[in-house]
């Protein structure tokens, strides 16, 4: 999972957005959210996983997206395709899963835009490639989190297969040789 050459694209959707334009949930414009990401998502053995909450706090506010989740979504995936371990992978689903279970936007002025939810949703359903293809090898927690995005993202047709595979591999490491 650990892409050892860098995080190439982070760097460059991260340099290729205007953060200061979005909102944060925490009041402020969403300018120091990049740091938090670069430390979530930094290389194996630096990464600060912890900082995962501080980062869901910024995007989501009691159950309302804040503006902020659009790049920082957009962040995340970015840092998902470069390469992170799997105890990165499982915060950044976790943050992914308090995204995708928002349904309205938090009230701002000026107002966000009532069709932003959607917009996050579809930015995130940009992953559905990516978390299959680490979906075979992930850890246990990482494949529960991927089958719960499938489901939020109403792709029920793949999150039964995804269930009927986790099980499969489950029963195989249980039966004896």
């Amino acid at each position: 999972m650990n892409n050892e050459a860098g995080h190439d694209l982070l760097d460059a959707v991260v340099a290729a957005t205007d953060w200061s334009g979005y909102r944060c949930g925490c009041g402020r414009d969403a300018s120091h959210l990049p740091e938090l990401l670069t430390r979530l998502l930094a290389p194996r053995g630096e990464s600060d996983t912890d900082v995962h909450h501080e980062i869901t706090s910024h995007v989501v506010t009691s159950e309302y997206l804040n503006e902020s989740a659009l790049p920082a979504t957009r962040a995340l995936l970015a840092g998902l395709a470069d390469g992170v371990g799997w105890d990165v992978y499982a915060k950044v689903t976790q943050v992914l899963l308090y995204i995708l279970s928002c349904e309205t936007v938090a009230n701002a002025f000026p107002p966000v835009d009532p069709g932003y939810v959607d917009l996050c949703h579809a930015e995130a359903r940009k992953a559905e490639w990516l978390l299959l293809r680490d979906f075979r090898s992930g850890p246990p927690v990482v494949v529960d989190d991927i089958i719960e995005i499938f489901e939020l993202l109403d792709e029920e047709e793949w999150r039964e297969r995804l269930v009927a595979l986790r099980d499969r591999r489950d029963d195989a490491v249980r039966r004896p040789s």
